[in-house]
């Protein structure tokens, strides 16, 4: 238990992972090798720099709170994962408050716990906080927010939030953007899974609205995908989904890897529909325009 933790490694790394820990601040860290922190459930601040030499950083503040004021996490080519139920990204100088060419991960320590890009959930991250954490993810470096192996909370998109020319993958029990066209999700490559509810909805105006040039979709049980494109087409890479698979584009949609669905439906409102990979799987075969 200390109000402030500091440390300087010329070599290796710093593992404090007693699950009891209670750090109120991280100060300045130097960890070639590596830095992992378990924290309880302490709110915990990054008041200075932290770097390590192409090796990870994991920080679980449990329940807590995470607060990074302008400072650096940089990892050359090391995972950077951060876990709290609520994370804050004070503006950030550069826009590159985690630096990594590897995985950023951010996600609740709790299951159920909401989440939301521009919105009002317990676990919330505006869009200037997604210009501060995408800006630093550069090279083959990825963006994950949620935790894959565990969230069932509803994640909303309550506003439009770019991450840029990224690869990012949502990990979410469902997902809504509040049934608006104007809160889009930006990003190259979106990996959307949903692991108990929907990815959007059929009706009107409640399909996710994405400007991608790939999107993966992945649902359970019997629950559908539905997303749309206005400005352009877009590709689908592996996609299983138990329900009705929706898509909606104002362009031509293809595909880059095998696609399962119950249910295929589709609208664009100009180019073609092509899904011509010899494995796909769909049920039935719904309204298509």
């Amino acid at each position: 238990t200390a109000n402030t933790l500091t440390a300087t490694l010329s070599a290796g790394s710093l593992t404090l992972n007693t699950s009891s820990n209670a750090f109120t601040n991280l100060g300045a860290i130097t960890a070639p090798g590596g830095f992992s922190l378990t924290n309880g459930d302490t709110s915990l601040t990054v008041t200075a720099a932290i770097s390590t030499t192409d090796s990870a950083v994991a920080i679980d503040v449990g329940t807590g709170p995470y607060t990074q004021n302008d400072f650096d996490i940089s990892t050359g080519s090391g995972a950077i994962t951060v876990t709290a139920d609520a994370i804050a990204i004070v503006n950030n100088t550069g826009d590159n408050a985690f630096q990594t060419t590897g995985a950023l991960t951010l996600k609740p320590k709790s299951a159920a716990t909401t989440m939301s890009l521009v919105g009002a959930s317990t676990f919330d991250l505006t869009a200037a906080e997604v210009t501060d954490l995408a800006g630093g993810v550069t090279g083959a470096g990825t963006i994950v927010i949620g935790d894959a192996a565990a969230s069932t909370g509803a994640l909303t998109v309550g506003g439009a939030v770019s991450f840029g020319a990224k690869t990012v993958t949502l990990n979410a029990g469902s997902f809504t953007d509040a049934n608006t066209t104007a809160n889009t999700l930006t990003a190259t490559t979106l990996n959307l899974n949903a692991s108990t509810g929907a990815i959007g909805a059929a009706a009107a105006d409640n399909p996710l609205d994405i400007v991608v040039t790939t999107v993966k979709l992945d649902t359970t049980g019997a629950n559908g995908a539905f997303v749309k494109e206005t400005g352009g087409g877009f590709a689908v890479a592996t996609s299983t989904v138990g329900g009705t698979l929706g898509l909606l584009a104002g362009g031509t949609i293809t595909q880059s890897g095998v696609i399962t669905a119950n249910t295929l439906t589709a609208t664009l409102t100009a180019g073609a529909l092509t899904l011509n990979t010899s494995s796909n799987a769909f049920t039935n075969l719904g309204a298509i325009t």
